[in-house]
């Protein structure tokens, strides 16, 4: 008994009641007395040193011996003599077992140094939290490893990204860049590729497709940073700047339609990120009224003009064509067209 560092008491269950069999001198002084004061202040009373609110805890351990445990474990504060409280991490075993008592052997170690510790982890941890949440703007934090893992994320980056913490965990864990488009992908892991050889926070601007499909952009900066335990992580703090980008698009498309008026008959928009046909602007009709219809509705209805097959064919392809990949050139298309009982040949010229 005296060769074990920690506390250790005997004692004897009978029904409620716990009866002191032997005890080390280790066990009296983590309360800060001598044997026999021990004996004397805690002999018929082993849980009178464990603070009140802890004491369910010790209550619980015995509970779970009587009803056949052979083993339970603990951290509870005990009041020393002197009114100081420490940290004691308990741990409760059967030695024997008979019809009407249980006879258990209790080691007690003094964990205040390490318990403190972990409190200031936490209480650090909680800060950082709050701050987490405070802050105006998206960040999402990631391991950097071969296959990176969301490490934490703040309440404005998963609203911007339109899910709980649980569904962004869901969504990223065979690919963290999930969220991402294709391209936008492939520039965070290229920004990842130059943290690690040393480079300093870099800016990036990507799209982002959220769970409902709706698109989105981000705008914001990669930087290396370390978790608490200095574990060295990626941090990516952004905004949503989707109205912004929207806006602009649509003052430059004014712009360019403006022009392109002056040189065709028609201009229309093919909205590939919200599947939409919308007319801009026509000589034949008011392009006020018009509105927006899923592409392949504009299809059907432009098909119905058009009498060849093959022509139907290769308008249907091209359009179709842009979902899996935009051509860097102006495609040309010359058709036969049939409108108002008149036979006309239409060329279209898709731009991106």
């Amino acid at each position: 008994m005296d060769g074990v560092p920690g506390g250790l008491c005997f004692f004897r269950l009978e029904g409620d009641r716990i009866e002191t069999l032997d005890f080390n001198d280790a066990s009296a002084e983590l309360v800060g007395l001598t044997r026999e004061e021990f004996l004397r202040r805690y002999g018929d009373d082993l849980v009178a040193p464990i603070v009140p609110e802890d004491r369910w805890i010790a209550e619980a351990a015995m509970d779970e011996l009587r009803a056949g445990a052979k083993q339970m474990e603990g951290t509870v504060r005990i009041m020393r003599a002197d009114g100081d409280e420490r940290w004691c991490s308990l741990s409760a075993s059967v030695m024997h077992r008979s019809d009407d008592a249980l006879y258990v052997v209790a080691a007690l170690m003094d964990v205040t140094k390490d318990k403190e510790k972990d409190l200031q982890f936490k209480a650090q941890a909680e800060r950082q939290s709050q701050l987490f949440d405070a802050v105006p703007c998206g960040i999402v934090r990631y391991t950097m490893g071969d296959e990176p893992r969301i490490a934490s994320a703040n309440q404005e980056a998963c609203r911007i990204l339109s899910c709980t913490y649980e569904e962004l965990l869901a969504l990223t864990k065979d690919d963290v860049f999930a969220p991402l488009t294709p391209e936008g992908g492939e520039q965070l892991r290229d920004i990842v590729r130059r943290l690690k050889d040393g480079s300093g926070p870099l800016p990036f601007l990507c799209q982002i497709v959220r769970p409902n499909r709706e698109p989105g952009w981000i705008e914001g900066v990669s930087a290396l940073t370390a978790t608490v335990d200095g574990q060295a992580i990626v941090q990516s703090a952004f905004n949503d700047v989707t109205d912004a980008r929207r806006e602009r698009h649509e003052r430059e498309l004014a712009r360019f339609t403006s022009v392109l008026c002056n040189v065709f008959d028609e201009v229309f928009e093919i909205d590939l990120e919200r599947d939409r046909y919308l007319l801009k602007h026509s000589t034949h009709q008011a392009a006020e009224s018009a509105r927006p219809v899923p592409i392949e509705e504009a299809l059907e209805r432009w098909f119905a003009h058009i009498p060849l097959e093959g022509d139907r064919e290769r308008v249907g392809g091209i359009v179709r064509g842009f979902r899996e990949k935009l051509p860097d050139n102006p495609v040309v298309c010359t058709y036969s067209f049939e409108v108002g009982g008149r036979r006309l040949w239409y060329e279209s010229t898709f731009l991106r």
